[in-house]
């Protein structure tokens, strides 16, 4: 009885066979990773770009803003002051839209019925 697992007829006809057989699955992987690694780098590539842009839009305020305790107005740099509405946009992406709520509603429009009423 033999040890080994024989693919051909004798021990020295398994060895060209498994050398075949071992080439070629190294071949078929590397034919793999070779078609697999361009799109694994324009994933990289698009990801990396997505990033950029991504940093380009994001800004931040940061930091203590002097604020007028009555007006609400801001104080910026060179000391002028400023609505916060106008500050904030010059110093982010955000935008405003105004209204207002029901508790100055009922001090500035005291004889308006809302809807609710």
């Amino acid at each position: 009885m033999s040890k080994y697992v024989l693919i051909g007829d004798t021990e020295y006809q398994e060895v060209p066979k498994k050398m075949i057989g071992y080439l070629s699955g190294f071949m078929l992987l590397a034919l793999g990773f070779l078609n697999w690694m361009p799109k694994v780098i324009e994933h990289k590539k698009h990801v990396k770009n997505n990033l950029e842009n991504a940093e380009k839009d994001v800004r931040e305020l940061s930091g203590l803003l002097p604020i007028c305790a009555s007006c609400k107005k801001i104080r910026d740099d060179q000391g002028y002051w400023s609505q916060i509405e106008l500050y904030i946009s010059k110093h982010s992406n955000a935008d405003f839209s105004h209204s207002i709520c029901p508790v100055c509603a009922d001090k500035i429009y005291p004889d308006f019925k809302s809807a609710k009423d």
